[in-house]
């Protein structure tokens, strides 16, 4: 014991003498009133681009300042996030970089779901600090209870310019939803840092039931060399809501039968190719002669998945849905049809 007790102190001060770099980042933190948030949490994160992870918390301290010291992974930025009881606010920050970092805002968003008709219900919130809120507000739900279902437990996310969204229940289906908002995520970021806010979480929204006509439906793929390959058990179609990976040009779903549909939801689609590359959304009623119904551009914030709920003409009928790119189609959650 007594030997353990002379050598701790001197590792310790070994340790202290090395040279290791280091990355440093401090600002402020301002709570929901724009005053300094003393002893707020701050965590700060880095991950080198060989997926060493390394996280750091510390704490603000009673003028709202953190000053955070973590080991330099050679990453090219790290992520700070400070979390209240109504929202966590976060910046992400390209290295190296040298300065305060824009002051974090506490965002008191209180959303709030009004009934509509139609089984339909009005999300609204308050609005973010202005220089966020100039951004937009990404809208994501999030299947109640397993958070890590699917693409980081999404299965929709949309961004709108002002403080209301209209919930469909074709969007929720028949999933329990929990509703977030950001304000003011860029992705990527376009500036050395980038500030954003997230609200708190609402409590889970028992949805109004929307099986989808699509769910159990047969699905075929066609890869780079176009011969379409039926899929046994399709992945897409049965709720699971589990992000598939592939390598398609196009994705074909066959419905049961002929039948009038009035809307899509296409969840957690992904694509790669030049620059401009989209996806058509397309119908058919014989399998062999298609009509394009919508065309999907990437998402423009906070993600690179593509989540959309399209409303189809009055009188469109069809059995057959197409999705196809002259790019590659790589990930998909579902996509269901009513």
């Amino acid at each position: 014991m007594r030997t353990a007790r002379l050598v701790l102190p001197l590792v310790v001060l070994l340790a202290g003498c090395t040279d290791e770099p280091t990355v440093h980042v401090r600002g402020l933190v301002r709570d929901e009133h724009n005053i300094p948030a003393a002893r707020a949490v701050v965590f700060v994160v880095q991950r080198s681009d060989e997926g060493v992870f390394q996280s750091v918390q510390s704490s603000t301290d009673d003028q709202g300042n953190y000053d955070v010291e973590l080991r330099d992974l050679g990453s090219t930025a790290v992520s700070i996030e400070a979390t209240s009881g109504n929202s966590t606010a976060g910046a992400d920050v390209a290295l190296p970089y040298d300065g305060l970092v824009p002051d974090l805002h506490f965002w008191d968003a209180a959303l709030r779901l009004t009934p509509a008709e139609m089984g339909r219900s009005l999300l609204s919130w308050n609005a973010a600090p202005a220089d966020l809120a100039s951004r937009g507000y990404q809208v994501s739900g999030f299947v109640a209870g397993a958070r890590g279902r699917g693409e980081l437990g999404a299965f929709f996310s949309d961004v709108v310019d002002g403080t209301t969204f209209d919930l469909t229940p074709e969007l929720i289906e028949d999933f329990p939803v929990q509703l977030a908002v950001v304000a003011g995520r860029e992705h990527p970021c376009p500036r050395a840092v980038c500030t954003w806010v997230r609200s708190l979480p609402t409590s889970p929204v028992e949805p109004d039931v929307r099986v989808p006509v699509s769910r159990g439906a047969s699905c075929s793929a066609a890869d780079s060399e176009g011969a379409l390959v039926p899929l046994a058990s399709c992945p897409y179609t049965d709720g699971s809501l589990e992000a598939e990976d592939f390598e398609l040009r196009e994705l074909r779903v066959e419905l049961f039968f002929q039948q009038p549909l009035r809307q899509l939801v296409v969840r957690g689609l992904k694509w790669s190719g030049e620059p401009g590359t989209t996806v058509q959304v397309e119908l058919s009623l014989d399998g062999s002669t298609f009509t394009p119904v919508a065309t999907l551009a990437p998402a423009p914030v906070a993600t690179d998945a593509v989540y959309r709920s399209l409303t189809l003409p009055e009188g469109t009928t069809a059995r057959w849905i197409r999705l196809r790119s002259t790019g590659t189609i790589e990930s998909l959650q579902e996509i269901s049809a009513f």
